[in-house]
């Protein structure tokens, strides 16, 4: 077996054993921002693949700019429904393809430094790469479905850094600028699937200072050597500049006093969210330093730093950083090998651990870094002499069935959807939503009475928070208290009247306590109000109920068919259409709607005679609309 066939064989190893820690990982149900982004977005339950799919998964998502991520959670449940384990099936191949394209790019970043092809390098190749995909630290970002939108961000990136590796070494022009344009293709598909993709310019420019034409000792040279150097180092310059300037031009929009606000929908402003992340910078090092499962949370509950001593940690860990960053830039000058993978992942955190309104802390946010810090180990083994490789190969390989070994363990942890949120609950006993989505799994294992004593904490922590008046609703229903479950919708429902689960489920309070009348009217209104709002796949659910109280009500299926419609679902609009006329052809805006959605369809023949009906029965008020349909049905001869 030669070298090449050797390093093939032991990265497969590595594979399958990084596979098998998150072989539990496949029994995980949906957890957490799971439901709204996915279990709840039927823009994203694909049939079949359409035109009219894509568009709908591009309009109707909690989170429409990340495209690739919307589309690759459509053709999940295009292949297997809403079955998770088709889903986590899929992250873990992405996190296993992630380790591979790392692999690839320690490699280059290894050639750069002109490292021979030896033991020494492919050790520095293959083992980082390993330790990267058994991290337990990564369980978040591959575990938690949602979250393929940082493990495909990531993969994107670091596949575009490594094609503008090659690029930038290439000889051939046509090779050269085939790789920088493959780069920065994979690049906008790292920005399409997740936002901090955007530092990418970032480590680009702080590459081309450490090792390319940026360096002081480059431009000593002719200036016709070093141009190709400088045009590059110059144009990730520019790129990186206006990606940092423009995200924090688009937040502040020039104004310092916009740090010192209260962001929306949190309790901290822009300047104590920067303050706490020096504090949160050094929770994650202690995570990848010490990741045993104890220490992992999924909700870690960190308070904010309202000053420099505020809470009296904050001081040090700022302090901390400043040296750390001069520590690096030092580092950078006089071994860019080891400088650099310092500066790429504390440049990797920025987005998330700047001015943005965005929560203080996960564990998925290390991912990218993380695999930029594996850069510094790749280079350490790299350089090692033969005598001391092997032990260092030995203790890697112990440190990585370690960490092979915790990985198991946190995911065996997931899978158990009553354990996982009891274990969150514990580690932040005072934040209301893990007390919230412990009530939500024991709910959900049909334990409702035990689910009761997490759901009331959580409304006793924050009397404000509407998700925990939500739950508790939820619970009072379960355990069969519709009239103490609506008092309780009544409630969120007046802490953020911009949100429509908590009328719509009071709605279904009020069917189970048989106030059937009152639970029609609920469910009407909500529908209409989203409906106008423009969130038609938010009204449907409403609306469908309504019509299963009253299937009598025309109004009722007309308003369904309206919101079909708004939704691009004609088909089911029609039938909505037609259930309305049987029950009464007098309504003309039921006609109207009929008679446009049949031409809609291309079948006008049928639609005319609904025309004239909407002409013959038309009151005043419409004059406009009786006179455009007169116009249209002489123009058919009519």
């Amino acid at each position: 077996m030669n070298p090449r066939q050797r390093t093939v064989a032991i990265w497969g190893g590595a594979l399958v054993v990084a596979f098998l820690a998150y072989i539990p990982a496949l029994r995980v149900g949906w957890v957490f921002d799971d439901t709204w982004n996915i279990v709840e977005a039927p823009s994203l339950h694909w049939t079949e693949i359409s035109r009219e799919a894509f568009s709908q998964a591009l309009t109707y998502t909690f989170n429409s700019r990340r495209v690739v991520s919307n589309v690759s959670f459509a053709l999940n449940h295009l292949a297997g429904g809403l079955d998770p384990r088709g889903y986590h099936l899929v992250n873990v191949l992405l996190h296993l393809a992630a380790g591979t394209a790392l692999a690839w790019l320690l490699a280059l970043y290894l050639r750069k430094a002109r490292a021979k092809e030896s033991a020494a390098m492919r050790a520095g190749v293959l083992l980082p790469a390993a330790l990267f995909l058994l991290h337990p630290v990564n369980t978040q970002a591959v575990t938690y479905v949602v979250q393929r939108m940082t493990v495909l961000a990531a993969l994107f990136t670091i596949l575009s850094f490594a094609a503008y590796l090659k690029g930038r070494t290439s000889s051939a022009a046509w090779r050269r600028w085939s790789w920088l344009t493959a780069a920065a293709l994979l690049w906008i598909l790292g920005l399409a699937s997740k936002e901090n993709a955007a530092v990418l310019p970032l480590v680009l420019l702080t590459w081309e200072w450490c090792f390319g034409g940026l360096r002081a000792d480059r431009v000593r040279g002719s200036w016709r050597s070093w141009k190709p150097a400088a045009k590059a180092g110059a144009a990730a310059a520019v790129l990186g500049a206006v990606v940092v300037i423009g995200a924090l031009g688009l937040r502040f929009a020039g104004s310092p006093a916009t740090w010192l606000e209260t962001l929306p929908t949190r309790d901290f402003s822009a300047l104590e969210r920067v303050l706490t992340q020096s504090r949160v910078g050094l929770l994650y090092l202690g995570l990848i330093i010490w990741p045993t499962p104890g220490r992992l949370n999924l909700d870690h509950d960190v308070a904010v730093s309202r000053g420099l001593l505020d809470p009296a940690s904050t001081l040090p860990a700022v302090a901390f950083w400043t040296l750390a960053v001069i520590g690096a830039l030092l580092l950078a000058r006089r071994r860019p090998l080891y400088g650099f993978p310092l500066l790429a992942y504390i440049g990797c955190h920025l987005i998330e651990a700047g001015p943005f309104n965005l929560e203080l802390v996960f564990e998925h946010r290390l991912y990218l870094p993380l695999a930029m810090l594996m850069l510094l180990p790749a280079a350490a083994l790299a350089e090692l002499p033969r005598d001391k490789l092997r032990p260092a190969v030995g203790a890697g390989l112990v440190i990585a069935l370690w960490l092979g070994s915790a990985t198991f363990v946190r995911n065996t942890l997931w899978a158990d959807p009553i354990e996982f949120h009891r274990d969150i609950a514990e580690k932040s006993p005072n934040k209301p939503r893990a007390q919230v989505f412990l009530a939500q799994a024991l709910l959900e294992a049909g334990r409702a009475e035990e689910a009761l004593t997490p759901a009331q904490r959580a409304v006793a922590l924050d009397s404000t928070d509407y998700d925990s008046r939500l739950k508790l609703g939820d619970v009072y229903r379960a355990t069969g208290a519709p009239e103490e479950a609506y008092a309780v919708y009544r409630d969120a429902a007046a802490l953020d009247p911009a949100r429509f689960d908590a009328p719509f489920r009071a709605g279904l309070a009020l069917e189970q306590a048989g106030r059937t009348d009152e639970a029609f009217q609920q469910f009407m209104d909500v529908g209409v109000q989203l409906g106008r709002a423009g969130r038609p796949f938010e009204a449907i659910p409403a609306l469908e109920r309504a019509v299963e109280l009253r299937p009598e009500s025309s109004v009722a299926h007309n308003l369904l068919g309206n919101v079909y419609a708004l939704a691009d679902l004609p088909e089911a609009a029609l039938a909505e259409y037609e259930a309305a006329v049987r029950l009464d052809d007098s309504s003309a805006e039921a006609v109207y709607n009929l008679a446009q959605t049949l031409e809609q369809l291309g079948r006008t023949d049928e639609a005319v005679p609904w025309y004239q009906r909407f002409v013959e029965i038309a009151p005043p008020h419409l004059g406009e609309v009786v006179a455009s349909v007169r116009a249209k049905l002489e123009a058919v001869g009519r």
